[in-house]
């Protein structure tokens, strides 16, 4: 696999990022080489975040290379990585790797790391054919699940499933939660999470599209915040029952 890998690559590029900056996409990026404990990943998929847009125009902040959701084939490893994972479909997301060593670290919060790197940021990001990631902190893909589909979970994905983890204490199967800008880009993510998890979701936004896709989603309840009372319509759908509310 590794004789197949070009020198030179197809990629994203940001130039003199700044308030009239446009990304450049750039034939002639040289491909980067696996060090110890990383992994070459060739691309299929890269999402794009709204934070990218900060890559456009804040100087001396972030790489050349934008990009924090990708999903590939990992087809070169460095020194002290498992043969294991070569030919393993794995995603790439913003959180590149972190010290392993700190007390956010050791507790599991590894993206509280103070010394953490960030794809995008702190690398070359995943707007590029081939990636080089941290072997430690790579994501397995599991089967089934469409690449198209696995690289917005690894940034959006990550951080809904994130905030509804953090009700697990307050909540049980069956209580409310509801969720502001439920038929957004995240805000869908939110509703089909929490819904899995047992909570009955009222979805508040506005228009009858977004109503249908967060009912698609699982949401029991719909509340249009530019047509009703907001507060009176959740209080009147729950008879008054304690709502824990979700913002992203």
């Amino acid at each position: 696999m590794t004789a197949s890998i070009p020198t030179t690559q197809t990629a994203g590029w940001i130039q003199d990022p700044g308030p009239d900056c446009v990304l450049q996409i750039r034939n002639d990026v040289a491909v980067q080489t696996p060090s110890t404990g990383e992994l070459l990943v060739k691309l299929e998929y890269s999402g794009i975040c709204h934070s990218d847009c900060h890559n456009l125009a804040s100087p001396g902040k972030y790489t050349e290379v934008p990009g924090h959701e990708g999903v590939g084939t990992v087809v070169s490893l460095g020194p002290n990585v498992s043969s294991e994972l070569l030919g393993k479909r794995v995603g790439i997301k913003w959180l590149w790797n972190a010290c392993k060593q700190c007390s956010s670290c050791k507790q599991g919060k590894e993206n509280h790391c103070g010394k953490q790197k960030n794809t995008g940021r702190s690398v070359w990001g995943t707007l590029q054919q081939y990636v080089v990631a941290d072997a430690d902190f790579v994501t397995r893909i599991p089967e089934g699940v469409k690449s198209e589909i696995a690289a917005p979970l690894l940034c959006a994905g990550l951080s809904l499933a994130g905030a509804v983890s953090k009700l697990e204490p307050e909540l049980n199967k069956g209580d409310y939660v509801a969720i502001i800008g439920a038929g957004g880009g995240l805000g869908h993510i939110g509703v089909q999470i929490a819904s899995i998890k047992g909570y009955r979701v009222i979805a508040i936004d506005s228009g009858p599209d977004k109503e249908k896709l967060t009912k698609e989603m699982g949401a029991v309840a719909f509340v249009d915040y530019a047509k009703q009372d907001t507060v009176k319509a959740v209080k009147d759908l729950t008879d008054g029952e304690e709502v824990i509310l979700l913002t992203q």
